[in-house]
């Protein structure tokens, strides 16, 4: 049986079209992008694995701010039990500076002003994993903190009296260094170059883990919540307040009468919609 063909046409070659050559650019694409990323977290496993020399002679690099009891705290009798707690939420710093001053520019001057240090705050699955005892856990509060304002809030475990705390400064004296493979930095330098550089950190999480998401898109209440909404979608003003304030009711009020006016009649309601035109974030957080 003849079939009649014409020599001009793709199907004759065999010519792959063009969505397919798309997507086997898009699949040779993603395989380079994960032998990379395979080929790092090797290298980056081989680096942690060379250990660490101890040094001949000590060296001095700056100096380290760490929290110690204070003086009246430590001579009592609860000086082992607040030494408990500061062990799992102290805190060090490093300056090259003695008073760990930094350089700030203000009004077109340059100033320097001490850098603040504080206790750590825990989130609550870390509050979880140090394992204080009831006694340990009652001197913390849960607050809600915005540690990146305009992005996220988040619950966090806060010691309730830093002041039984003070800051120590010492020498940071260094005794040890990892040992170092050149050939491994420079590669893993060159890598890394490449990845941040073309901001392809997105796409390879999403190939190995399956998806991409920036941390703290939730405000944290227990176990963090699978998905998020927006309590005033598809919702007017007046549902809303009707939920939050129920008993508001129109009110009858007397202002000024006269021969030709009579009694005025303000709306309440009507009033707490207009003033709640700037109460959205605290009526987030209600709910």
């Amino acid at each position: 049986m003849d079939y009649d063909i014409d020599i001009l046409s793709p199907e004759y070659f065999r010519l792959k079209s063009s969505r397919r050559r798309e997507r086997w650019k898009r699949r040779d694409r993603e395989k380079t992008l994960l032998r990379l990323y395979r080929e790092i977290d090797a290298l980056r496993k081989q680096r942690r694995d060379l250990g660490w020399e101890r040094l001949d002679e000590p060296v001095m690099r700056g100096y380290k701010r760490y929290f110690v009891l204070r003086a009246d705290v430590a001579k009592s009798k609860e000086a082992k039990f607040f030494q408990g707690i500061l062990d799992r939420i102290n805190t060090t710093e490093y300056s090259s500076r003695r008073d760990f001053k930094k350089k700030r520019r203000r009004g077109g001057r340059k100033m320097y002003e001490v850098r603040s240090q504080e206790v750590e705050k825990l989130w609550t699955d870390a509050f979880r994993k140090r394992k204080f005892t009831e006694q340990e856990a009652s001197y913390f509060d849960l607050v809600m903190t915005d540690e990146r304002p305009e992005s996220y809030f988040r619950w966090m475990y806060v010691f309730r009296e830093p002041w039984r705390f003070q800051l120590k400064i010492e020498p940071n004296i260094i005794r040890w260094t990892m040992v170092k493979d050149f050939d491994l930095e420079r590669r893993i330098g060159e890598i890394d170059r490449y990845i941040d550089g073309n901001h392809l950190w997105p796409t390879i999480l999403r190939l190995v883990r399956g998806g991409y998401k920036y941390r703290g898109r939730y405000a944290r209440v227990g176990e963090l919540p699978k998905y998020s909404y927006d309590p005033f979608r598809n919702r007017t003003f007046a549902e809303i307040l009707d939920e939050y304030w129920p008993d508001a009711r129109a009110e009858m009020k007397i202002e000024k009468p006269s021969d030709d006016e009579g009694f005025s009649f303000i709306d309440k309601s009507s009033y707490l919609r207009r003033r709640a035109l700037n109460m959205r974030p605290i009526l987030w957080h209600l709910k």
